[in-house]
């Protein structure tokens, strides 16, 4: 007895210690330190970030810490296995450079130490990155200006490491770069600029790694003394608000047919240039004789024009008279200008003035490809002189067949006008070819808007439409998402537009898009766009309980049989049948293969008690709340009621009545059983009080134990 107190002291005294033990390691690890870990994202992409083990179903509290010093703080909870997730949003990770993060439980006083992740800049943005200063005065063929690009992304991070070139409007400048080829840390490269030839010119700049060229433009006015009006404008000197339109530089000759270059420069009330005019311009014919007359095109100044724009070839009359043409802002129809063109017939009948050079490359259209092979026909060993908008490129010399040959310099984008000449040396011209014109665009499609429907957070296998907006015309437009290719495809209304099904996984994704337009010109774009993809939120249908069950036995096997619930809002596809040997533990689960109202269980033992209940299943694999009516079935061999043969013959009464007189003690087992028994008994009737005994002191021991 004294062994068996002491046995459960022991058993005592280790739970007690078993709890404490417990508790100081719950204790000891709630305390400890959170670690968290973020992933490292680009400017304006959110991250997500977790957290280390600690309590489950706990307040986690959450610090941010932003590379210009801010705290941002924000919350979340662990889940059941201790681990708390949490984004970091978009709106916060526009900052290039590192971040910072802790977290401690909400019961805690203590943050861990700060772990931390890096944001990177994004792409480039045309419309942010800069060029400056916008506007400079530089002396034609002494001084150099300095051009700065500065390449940043759409939240003015700057973007290290890219190659840019700076692109001239007038291919007569020189540019080189001044210390390196690649931006530095602060996202800019440095160019010196000069030029022998006086004028303004506008610098562009593209991105060579980016593939893409720079919104802004830088503007230059290379001047040399002696033309004040020039000084003036290109200067950015004080003017008055425009008040009128000048025509300029008319030729002194015009003749039927001929297409001339003229120039209108918006001036103010002291006829001083405007050179910040950025007014729209219609032509139209004020004399009777209009329809002899092909004007320009409507004209938007832009600030390169610098307040004076030259028309180049666009005018021209088919009859000699007095053509009176008049230029009219469209905003402000006050502002205006006139003149009357003077027409000679210059060429009398009988004379001829087709030109004997003749171009055979290129011809009019629109070409990808800015550096163009001029080819044809002209007078032998005669030397021509190459002009692109009034600007001449080169000089070339016509071989002894009379053929002449001679690629051009990189051509700036936008529309072209070709031509040759053959001049004196006084530079008179003798003979000059007809105009080519051709557009170059070598620009490759761009995206301008990106959109999604639905809108917002999409869930999992939801069907979406995405519609780009792009202003070029394409040859083919392919989207990447989710290691998948789909073609965009152009609607009616000009929008390029795909349908798809979201990933089943939740998560975010991002696109990429390839775009080549009809000129060849192809763009690439890398997580131009993102979706959130959640789980799907499902709302499970109402379906009723199945009504009437009712169970039939048969041998090894019970029979069931039910009614379809009234309400159901799918189609019932099975049902399941829970069955067991005790109504409250139904443990047993089979379905049905179809919708059929009866079913068998098979192979029950015959004679036992089973229980059965069923529920119904729909098209989509819910299952109704509620069991049916628990009903009871005892599977059992049917019952055959048959006639003995020995009945039947009519002889069994008489066999029994012939043994009557046989004496029975002497065979069967009779008497030896009841020799076993009384054996048995006897044995334990002698044995009793000793049983009686041995179960009074169990008892008187167990009592003593328990006080």
């Amino acid at each position: 007895m004294k062994h068996l107190k002491n046995k459960t002291k022991s058993i005592l005294s280790l739970c007690i210690v078993v709890i404490l033990i417990l508790g100081f390691c719950q204790t000891t690890f709630a305390a400890s330190p959170l670690e968290v870990y973020a992933l490292d994202t680009v400017a304006g992409v959110s991250t997500r970030i977790q957290t280390s083990k600690t309590t489950p179903n706990s307040a986690i509290d959450f610090e941010l810490k932003k590379p210009d010093g801010k705290i941002i703080k924000f919350d979340g909870m662990s889940n059941a296995n201790g681990v708390a997730y949490g984004q970091i949003s978009d709106y916060h990770t526009r900052k290039a450079g590192d971040y910072y993060v802790r977290a401690k439980l909400n019961s805690m006083d203590d943050f861990s130490g700060f772990s931390s992740f890096e944001v990177f800049p994004s792409s480039v943005s045309t419309s942010v990155s800069k060029l400056y200063p916008a506007n400079q005065m530089v002396h034609v063929g002494k001084d150099t200006a300095l051009i700065s690009v500065k390449l940043v992304d759409d939240y003015a991070n700057p973007i290290k490491g890219h190659m840019v070139k700076l692109l001239s409007s007038d291919n007569e400048s020189d540019i080189e770069y001044y210390s390196s080829n690649i931006t530095n840390a602060e996202g800019l490269i440095v160019f010196r600029v000069r030029s022998d030839v006086k004028g303004p010119v506008t610098y562009t700049a593209y991105d060579v790694s980016a593939d893409t060229i720079i919104s802004d433009r830088a503007k230059i006015g290379f001047y040399d003394g002696s033309n004040l009006d020039f000084e003036y404008a290109a200067s950015g000197a004080p003017s008055g608000i425009a008040s009128g339109l000048k025509f300029e530089d008319i030729p002194e000759e015009i003749g039927t047919g001929e297409i001339i270059n003229f120039t209108l420069t918006a001036v103010d009330d002291d006829e001083a240039v405007v050179n910040d005019y950025l007014g729209t311009v219609r032509f139209s014919v004020l004399s009777d004789n209009e329809s002899y007359v092909t004007l320009p095109e409507d004209y938007e100044f832009n600030e390169s024009d610098l307040g004076s724009h030259t028309f180049s070839l666009t005018l021209s009359f088919l009859q000699p008279g007095e053509y009176q043409i008049e230029a009219r802002d469209l905003d402000d129809p006050s502002i205006f200008g006139e003149y009357t063109f003077t027409v000679e017939d210059l060429f009398p009948e009988g004379s001829s003035r087709e030109s004997e050079i003749e171009i055979e490359n290129p011809v009019s259209g629109t070409y990808s490809n800015n550096i163009v092979v001029i080819s044809g026909l002209a007078p032998a060993s005669s030397e021509l002189n190459i002009y692109d908008n009034e600007v001449k490129l080169d000089t070339v010399v016509v071989d002894g067949d009379g053929e002449f040959l001679y690629t051009s310099p990189a051509l700036v984008d936008g529309e072209h006008a070709l031509y040759l000449t053959i001049e004196d040396s006084e530079g008179t011209i003798i003979d000059e070819s007809d105009i080519v014109n051709f557009i170059i665009d070598t620009s490759a499609p761009e995206i301008t808007e990106i959109s999604f429907e639905p809108e917002g957070d999409i869930e999992s296998g939801e069907e979406i439409t995405i519609t780009l907006t792009i202003p070029d015309d394409l040859s083919q437009a392919a989207m990447i998402f989710n290691d998948s290719i789909y073609d965009l495809t152009r609607d009616s209304d000009g929008f390029y537009k795909a349908t798809f099904s979201a990933p089943s996984e939740p998560g975010e994704y991002s696109f990429d898009f390839i775009l080549l337009d009809e000129l060849g010109n192809e763009s690439r774009f890398s997580s131009e766009a993102t979706i959130n993809v959640i789980e799907k939120q499902v709302v499970e249908p109402e379906i009723g309980a199945v009504a009437n069950l009712t169970a039939t036995p048969d041998d090894e096997k019970i029979i069931l049989n039910w009614a379809e619930p009234v309400i159901h809002e799918n189609p019932i596809s099975n049902y399941r049948i829970y069955f067991g040997l005790d109504p409250e533990s139904l443990n047993n689960v089979v379905d049905t293969f179809t919708n059929d109202t009866t079913w068998y269980i098979p192979n029950l033992v015959n004679g036992d008690e089973y229980y059965f209940a069923v529920i119904a299943v729909d098209e989509l694999g819910f299952q109704g709340k509620e069991l049916s009516n628990v009903v009871k079935g005892i599977p059992a061999p049917p019952v055959v009621e048959t006639t003995p043969p020995e009945v039947e013959a009519g002889i069994a009464g008489s066999e029994e009545l012939m043994e009557m007189d046989e004496d029975k003690s002497e065979s069967g087992p009779g008497v030896t059983l009841l020799l076993i028994f009384s054996v048995i008994a006897g044995y334990i009737y002698s044995n009793y009080s000793r049983f009686v005994l041995m179960k009074e002191k169990v008892k008187n021991s167990v009592s003593k134990l328990v006080r």
